[in-house]
């Protein structure tokens, strides 16, 4: 059994090993990928997988000797339409104060046993 775990959105092309493929599943960042591709003067194919429309992929292949490259404009193109990890700011803010507080009093202790 092959059961692997991936947290990124690239691999390389299953049937051209020169190719490295990008997946994105919102429009809008693959859009954004696409244009940052074309700006970079890098070859590219893009193919809108939509044969379920509840799970949309876009995919790009790209040649795998820009490889340091692609990954630079994949960061760009998912850190500029990512979602926050806490969107509330007001509990944002919360969890940060509650944060510091239980970091200073572990250095506060640190320093009080030494």
């Amino acid at each position: 059994m092959d059961f692997k775990i991936d947290f990124t959105n690239f691999q390389d092309h299953p049937t051209n090993r020169s190719y490295m493929v990008f997946k994105f599943h919102r429009k809008e960042q693959a859009d954004y990928f696409e244009g940052l591709l074309h700006e970079a003067a890098i070859y590219y194919e893009r193919h809108d997988d939509n044969e379920k429309p509840e799970k949309i992929r876009y995919l790009f292949a790209a040649p795998k000797k820009h490889e340091d490259q692609l990954r630079y404009l994949n960061n760009l193109a998912i850190g500029k339409y990512r979602n926050k990890f806490i969107p509330d700011k007001g509990f944002r803010i919360f969890v940060f104060i509650i944060s510091a507080l239980v970091l200073g009093l572990a250095i506060i202790g640190y320093l009080r046993a030494a």
